[in-house]
This record gives structure tokens, sequence and C-alpha cells, in this order.
């Protein structure tokens, strides 16, 4: 699940991914990712939202794992001088999501932390993060926007 920054990254024979399952990086409650290169990032509700936020032609993320996921690709037969800007595309996208796994690992922390019952507690089993922080039935998609839209710094 979520990784302390203690624990190593390890390679999971079978598996073409080694992130393996993660919190969600934009709401940081519910369990994502898996053993496949081809694995989101996000949970149903933030992924539909980000959706929106693309065809509404807002800033939205990267949520895919893999770049194709996010419409990143350098293609094989590219003119020579389309590479660099190619390149500097690839990078910008490994770097936001850098940004997001940065931005899920401290939120998440932060949540942790805002639980005083836990304090003594070094793990918390899945089940008992999400009850904790799901939200009411009905203001998920409110909530996620409201994230998506500090993550992207919209401003009103």
């Amino acid at each position: 699940m979520q990784r302390c920054d203690c624990e190593p990254r390890q390679k999971i024979v079978g598996t073409d991914s080694p992130s393996g399952f993660h919190l969600c990086y934009i709401c940081c409650i519910y369990v994502v990712g898996g053993t496949s290169r081809w694995s989101w990032e996000a949970c149903k509700t933030c992924l539909q939202v980000n959706k929106e936020r693309k065809e509404a032609k807002k800033l939205y993320l990267p949520l895919g794992r893999h770049s194709v996921m996010n419409g990143f690709a350098i293609p094989m037969k590219l003119e020579e001088e389309k590479w660099d800007i190619a390149a500097t595309e690839l990078v910008r996208f490994t770097e936001a999501v850098q940004e997001l796994e940065i931005w899920c690992v401290t939120r998440a922390k932060n949540m942790f932390d805002d639980v005083e019952r836990w304090t003594s507690l070094s793990h918390v089993r899945v089940d008992t993060w999400e009850r904790e922080f799901k939200w009411p039935d009905g203001h998920e998609k409110v909530i996620t926007r409201k994230l998506f839209d500090l993550i992207c710094g919209d401003v009103y």
C-alpha cells in the first residue's frame, strides 16, 4: 500500500510495475494501482473528475501509470528536429507524476496525523482508513473537484 520512505521498492516477480498498490493520488482515501504498467493512479471518482476537467479544457492531471495512458508518447519515426520537444514533454510528464506522488504522501501523512487515536500506531488497516475518511454519499465529486482545484491552482 502507501509505502513509508524507509521501505525499499521491490520488484515483484510476474509484474511489470514495481509501484504496486497505493492510495489514490488525489483523494488519498481509496486503494488504487496494481501490478501492471496500465494501472490507474486514482480512484473512480477522481478519474471521472479528471475526465470532466479535460473535457472542459481545464488543467487535468496525468493519472495513468504509463505515459501512453495520458497521451504522451514519442513516435519511433519522429523527425529529428522534434525529438527535443518530445523528450521535454516526456520529462514534464515524469515530473508531474512525481509531484502528484509527493502530494499524496504528504496529504496521507497529514490525514493520519489528524486522527489522534492513531498516534501510537505505525500502520492502519485499509478498511479502517477508508471508513475513517470516506466522504458522505453524494459529496464525493464536490470534494474531489475542490481537491483538483487546490492541486491545479485554480483561482475563484
